[in-house]
């Protein structure tokens, strides 16, 4: 029953509460710098903050009816949360890949081409990857699940 009540707060929080809570995430990583000198003890407060304001953003993601916008209704983010394992997983792949095609091909002679061009071809490249892993591998795991449980 506690659970119920907690979701119940956030189905029902205010679209001025939500732009707040937006507005304080921006602010962190843009200030965050500024804030903290960085010696262990506010390295930790400040990961334990910003781990709790994602957890806020995720719950209102989930449960808020009154969201000025909902990833859920954006295709590609929701299909690149469900190939995020992949991603997470397969991410350092693309990325050698491509540092070494660029290399041989000589595309990373000019700090642009590095910056702009390796980054979205290993963009590009890792959620390729990602999407045959959970094509032909996790999507197989996936199904049997359902006899473990």
């Amino acid at each position: 029953m506690l659970y119920k009540h907690g979701t119940g707060r956030i189905e029902n929080v205010s679209r001025v509460y939500i732009v707040f809570l937006y507005l304080l995430v921006a602010c962190i990583f843009i200030v965050r710098k500024d804030l903290y000198n960085f010696n262990l003890l506010t390295a930790i407060w400040e990961r334990a903050a910003i781990a709790c304001l994602f957890l806020l953003v995720i719950l209102e993601q989930n449960y808020a009816r009154n969201s000025f916008y909902k990833f859920k209704n954006y295709k590609l983010i929701s299909y690149l949360g469900t190939i995020s394992y992949g991603l997470y997983c397969l991410h350092f792949i693309g990325i050698l890949c491509v540092i070494t095609l660029t290399k041989i091909l000589r595309f990373n002679q000019n700090i642009w081409h590095v910056v702009i061009l390796e980054t979205l071809l290993a963009l590009f490249l890792t959620i390729v990857l990602a999407h045959f892993s959970y094509k032909y591998i996790e999507s197989f795991f996936l199904k049997m699940k359902n006899r473990f449980i």
